[in-house]
């Protein structure tokens, strides 16, 4: 799969983002610390510019931490396989 190398300048540093074609999936490396995968399923590319400039990551969690909440959460649905 190719991917297409944006850089966006974010607090006078460049960050590294790398979107695939379909623009639905994107990798960001800042300069310092860990990368983020980032899935969308449109436009990538602007969850991630949003991401980086607004660095308000608190609604992006892993699945481990949502399971870990205190929510009391249920299954309302499931779809069955055909």
């Amino acid at each position: 799969m190719k991917y297409t190398l944006y850089t966006i300048m974010a607090d006078g540093f460049p960050v590294k983002v790398y979107v695939n074609q379909a623009n639905t999936q994107a990798y960001v490396f800042p300069l310092f610390g860990k990368y983020f995968g980032l899935l969308s399923d449109e436009n990538v590319l602007d969850f991630a510019t949003n991401f980086i400039i607004n660095k308000n990551h608190n609604n992006v969690i892993s699945f481990a931490a949502y399971q870990s909440q205190d929510e009391d959460t249920a299954v309302i649905y499931m779809d069955k396989v055909a």
